[in-house]
């Protein structure tokens, strides 16, 4: 839908088109029109080509033939009631960028249960209803046009190929992506359901597991920035994939000892050293189990906690894009434990709930706020809130550039040194701007 509602609203944009009707959509910016098709298509399970566009192109030989905006409005909503789109959004276009003004009419094939439209034979059921409204339009139906009628229903081309492998619900057809993006993560490392949801969701899809009769995943995308589902959650079957059993077939080959050269075996430890410092400063100066989950996410690294009884954290796991590994804290260094997860989330004492309990002492010390005191008021306001997390982003980021561009390559105390030595003087110089 993307493509066909951008080239319209495009079109509007420099004045050669307008909105002249809207059915079932509540406003006529294009924000507002987009928003509306993305509900209906984000329900899209099965159906790859899901956009409808309808051009009616007046004669302009033919003074007769030419339409009002209320009759041009007024014949397309006659046609597409009858096609079946009666329920669906609708949105008319009027284009005067060429010599001849024409109309776009733009629908979705799919209804708000996610079901698909029925269009066989829509070409000629269109060719029949314009004889029936031919009259009443003048608009004429001469065998020229006849012939000429199943070009006028314009099916949007399948979307282009993404740059990357991420889940994009604008670019539609969402089961293909699903299946496209389930086979991507196929080719990555894991050894557990739990490492395969944070492959997944480090391309945008939320897993889950079914336990019936048979083991089943359950999929939804998500939007990358917020986390939140974008589509309905879909069932493999409904995929025609045998998802559960390929995902497990990948689990018992990555459990196998891998064969890896002397070279490979070096780079892996550097890649290791580099996640497991990166983990290490974002969770320093992380506010909350989301805010890590933002600042690990901007070097590529996708987190998951796996939380028991009383939501106490028992493990954390780790998708590096990178290397396409995941990994548990275990597996990355022996200075990263899942305690200091249970520490930072700790109610008392943890940085997690600093802004709850009011710990003024520690957000400073974190942050390097020295301007912020036992005098500050009793709650912070959003924009406060705001600031304090992006200076402890911006702090975090900042030791993790200078440190990753510094070449070092090995973990060894000396290079603990230095990472600690490059802390320091960040701070120093953060303390001395806020004094």
């Amino acid at each position: 839908m993307k493509h066909t509602l951008d080239y319209n609203n495009r079109k509007v944009d420099k004045g050669v088109a307008s909105v002249i009707g809207l059915h079932n959509i509540d406003s006529s910016t294009a924000k507002d029109i987009e928003k509306t098709f993305a509900l209906y298509e984000r329900r899209n399970i099965r159906s790859e080509n899901v956009s409808f566009q309808l051009a009616i192109n007046p004669d302009p030989s033919k003074p007769e033939e030419k339409l009002t905006d209320t009759e041009a409005v007024k014949y397309a909503l006659a046609l597409l009631s009858e096609l079946g789109y009666k329920n669906q959004p609708i949105v008319i276009y009027k284009h005067e960028d060429i010599d001849r003004t024409h109309y776009h009419v733009v629908s979705i094939r799919v209804n708000e249960n996610g079901k698909k439209i029925r269009d066989f034979r829509e070409e000629y059921k269109l060719q029949a209803l314009m004889k029936k409204y031919a009259k009443k339009y003048h608009y004429s139906v001469s065998e020229k046009t006849e012939k000429k009628v199943s070009k006028s229903i314009i099916h949007e081309n399948k979307p282009e190929q993404q740059n990357n492998k991420d889940f994009n619900y604008t670019l539609g057809n969402v089961a293909q992506q699903y299946r496209d993006i389930f086979n991507e993560a196929l080719k990555w490392k894991f050894t557990t359901f739990t490492q395969f949801q944070t492959v997944m969701k480090a391309l945008s899809i939320k897993v889950d597991l079914n336990e019936g009769k048979e083991f089943k995943l359950i999929l939804q995308g998500v939007d990358k920035q917020t986390g939140r589902g974008v589509t309905h959650r879909i069932n493999e079957n409904d995929l025609g994939i045998d998802a559960y059993k390929q995902m497990m077939t990948r689990i018992n080959e990555c459990k196998e000892k891998e064969n890896l050269s002397s070279e490979e075996r070096k780079q892996l430890s550097r890649d290791k050293f580099r996640i497991s410092k990166t983990i290490e400063i974002c969770l320093k100066y992380s506010l909350s189990e989301n805010h890590l989950y933002k600042m690990l996410a901007k070097k590529g690294i996708y987190c998951t906690l796996s939380r028991g009884a009383q939501d106490q954290i028992f493990g954390a796991t780790f998708t590096d894009t990178k290397t396409k590994r995941t990994f548990k804290c275990s597996e990355l260094n022996s200075d990263l434990s899942v305690q200091k997860f249970k520490e930072a989330d700790d109610n008392l004492t943890g940085q997690w709930h600093a802004m709850e309990r009011k710990d003024f002492n520690k957000l400073a010390d974190l942050a390097a706020l020295s301007s912020m005191d036992e005098n500050h008021s009793e709650e912070f306001s959003r924009v406060e809130k705001e600031d304090i997390y992006n200076d402890m982003e911006s702090t975090a980021m900042s030791i993790l550039e200078t440190f990753l561009n510094s070449n070092i390559g090995s973990n060894t105390g000396k290079n603990r040194k230095d990472i600690y030595s490059i802390e320091d003087d960040i701070l120093k110089r953060k303390r001395k701007k806020h004094a």
